[in-house]
């Protein structure tokens, strides 16, 4: 957000926000706005065929319970950039930001830091089938959103309870464990006791490889709003997604970096 208003500038305040060891997620989404679904499916289409046409090739993770996914490797960060120049994203989304996330890996980008991303497609094992175009096929997944969560920045966006789903972001990394022999993602945890998917990504992600996560979401369409109205009566905090198109949901993990170009100043205001 960019303050101009005097009176408001006096009450802003800097703050320092890095990416370094975390995961973003894009949870606030536009379930109603079939413009926005449709260009984001556009967009997600496009990113994969320019990784395609600088010579990437679609490829699988060695860990089974990741197989059905697509993966790209060494993907340049050029192509991602372009991809978040066009994505859509809430602005409810307020770490989540296209804007921030692009200065932050433009600028480690210049130390040789995020320089060859991997790009992972998430599919379910079945369901139903959404075309990504050059015979790119995923099953969708399905996610909720919290029934009370609202935004005042963008009143009409959902609150998705979550993108990724636990271990998602060890897709990537099958090569660089490979000396574990882990068939899928609950053997490496059983032959690593005490580690996580965090303790992973500050230790063995490395400060080159970012991760995308793309995630085909079920937008439900054959449910009936009267089905879905009654869903959502029901007690539970979180209700079934449904929107007017297929979402893309999208994820970003970045390694740790000790570079002290990776934070980014911004100006927030609370009365606004």
């Amino acid at each position: 957000m960019v303050i101009t208003s005097n009176l408001k500038m006096r009450t802003a305040k800097a703050v320092s926000l890095t990416y370094s060891g975390s995961k973003v997620q894009s949870l606030y989404i536009s379930p109603d706005s079939e413009e926005i679904l449709r260009a984001n499916l556009e967009c997600t289409k496009d990113f994969l065929d320019s990784i395609e046409s600088y010579g990437c090739k679609r490829g699988r993770s060695a860990f089974e319970d990741r197989s059905a996914c697509l993966l790209y490797r060494s993907v340049s960060c050029e192509i991602v950039l372009q991809f978040l120049d066009r994505f859509q994203s809430s602005k409810a989304n307020s770490r989540f930001s296209t804007g921030m996330i692009k200065d932050y890996i433009s600028g480690l980008s210049k130390f040789g830091e995020l320089s060859a991303w991997s790009v992972a497609v998430m599919s379910s094992k079945s369901g139903t089938l959404l075309d990504l175009g050059n015979g790119r096929s995923t099953f969708m997944v399905d996610r909720s959103f919290v029934k009370m969560a609202k935004s005042e920045v963008d009143p009409t966006a959902k609150h998705l309870k979550t993108v990724t789903a636990p271990r998602d972001e060890m897709i990537d990394l099958d090569d660089l464990l490979a000396h574990l022999n882990a068939r899928n993602t609950d053997d490496l945890f059983e032959k690593t006791p005490g580690l996580s998917d965090v303790s992973y990504r500050l230790k063995t992600r490395p400060k080159e490889r970012g991760l995308v996560l793309l995630y085909p979401i079920n937008p439900n369409i054959e449910l009936t709003e009267a089905d879905h109205m009654a869903l959502s009566s029901e007690p539970s905090q979180t209700v079934i997604l449904k929107a007017v198109a297929p979402v893309i949901g999208v994820a970003f993990v970045f390694p740790e970096t000790q570079n002290s170009k990776s934070k980014y100043k911004y100006l927030v205001n609370k009365t606004i």
